[in-house]
């Protein structure tokens, strides 16, 4: 409460000489006296030559920089979708019938040299299987026919 008391005594104080204190017109040269001129004039420079520069620069930026790039990338945009998009739609579409085309060699040349093969190998198996008899007679029967067949051949050519 000693402090509460103290407080009061003042706050009454203060109210009582409030008219003996009132403010004069003066100017008085304290120490803010000095960073209010000061920043006086720095927001004249901030107002007047480096706004008037910064305008500036923000003008030839955009002309200088952005338009070219934007332009640029405008540019590069554009040859994106004409040529390359393009191109790779065409390599595609040129895979899929490379791709068509092998599967159809696969399957009808090279698959179907091998089925031949294997025909003609069962059709000659067979074939040689009714020729090799094991019989003395049959062999000799086969190389008399084909002696004749050369001899025969030779007199006819």
């Amino acid at each position: 409460t000693a402090s509460l008391g103290i407080l009061m005594f003042t706050a009454l104080g203060f109210f009582l000489l409030l008219k003996t204190v009132a403010p004069h017109r003066t100017v008085s040269v304290d120490i803010d006296w000095f960073y209010r001129k000061g920043s006086e004039v720095f927001m004249w420079f901030a107002r007047a030559p480096f706004a008037t520069a910064d305008s500036i620069w923000a003008e030839v930026y955009n002309v200088g920089i952005l338009k070219p790039k934007d332009k640029l990338a405008r540019l590069c945009w554009r040859f994106d979708v004409r040529v390359i998009d393009t191109i790779v739609n065409r390599a595609a579409w040129l895979t899929r019938i490379a791709a068509w085309l092998s599967h159809k060699f696969d399957i009808y040349i090279v698959d179907g040299i091998v089925n031949s093969m294997v025909t003609i190998v069962q059709f000659n198996t067979g074939l040689w299987q009714r020729l090799q008899t094991g019989y003395l007679q049959h062999y000799v029967l086969i190389i008399i026919f084909g002696l004749l067949l050369v001899i025969g051949g030779v007199f006819l050519f």
